[in-house]
């Protein structure tokens, strides 16, 4: 085990293919089948030397799995609110200040953004509207900054977009997506950090490009997508 480690190790490469991998596994150990490679690709990942971006790919090193999470009291409550009326309707909930992260300004303007099913998103923004009085529905621009500190705006979730349903919140791939769209989310970040930002996550979590990818085609901007995941050799 210790002599695939350091084979892997010492590549000169950021990413590996699942084909490079059994290669170097059956180098040192040419009697092993799948079972026993699978799982020395297991031990690999539970000893951190590598991370698992996809089916095919794995990054060599450690990365860490985002895992967003709220961080004002009213964003927690709004979420605990639609989960307990309506638990089995997919929706994702997520705050500007996510974006603190990585950007350089910090963003001081918390918006909560609630991304739900078109079906419901009157049902949500109604029960919602009952007990705040600082919600939109599918804001323009221009009606959204009529508006100061703290809201909340439910808009739209995109078929098939990449969201965590467990902890009800989205992941990077989606976010990345949606930098380049008429997001509101686009009202905290500057044009020209983004691809700065979007190199920032990938150097410190596992985030699958396929997805991203596929999600982007959904978006209408795919093009745009893949020549910014090109220009960052991602």
């Amino acid at each position: 085990m210790k002599s695939i480690e350091k084979e892997i190790i010492n590549l000169n490469k950021k990413k590996i293919s699942k084909k490079e991998l059994t290669i170097i596994i059956k180098r040192h150990k040419p009697l092993y089948k799948e079972s026993s490679i699978g799982w020395v690709i297991y031990r690999l990942i539970r000893k951190n030397i590598i991370t698992k971006l996809d089916a095919r790919t794995y990054y060599i090193g450690k990365l860490k799995i985002y895992k967003g999470s709220l961080s004002s009291e009213l964003a927690k409550k709004v979420k605990a609110i639609i989960n307990q009326t309506y638990p089995d309707v997919k929706f994702a909930i997520y705050e500007s200040t996510i974006l603190n992260e990585w950007v350089n300004h910090q963003i001081s303007r918390n918006v909560i953004f609630v991304e739900v099913e078109k079906y419901f998103m009157i049902d949500i923004f109604k029960l919602i509207q009952e007990k705040y009085f600082n919600v939109l529905l599918n804001p323009t621009r221009d009606y959204f900054y009529l508006y100061d500190g703290e809201i909340i705006v439910i808009n739209q979730l995109v078929t098939q977009a990449p969201i965590d349903r467990l902890a009800r919140t989205i992941t990077l791939e989606k976010l990345i997506v949606d930098f380049y769209t008429k997001d509101l989310i686009n009202e905290f970040i500057n044009d020209f950090e983004k691809e700065e930002v979007i190199d920032i996550m990938f150097k410190s979590y596992a985030i699958n490009t396929n997805t991203i990818l596929a999600y982007s085609k959904r978006r209408n901007n795919y093009d745009t997508i893949l020549k910014v995941l090109e220009a960052l050799n991602k």
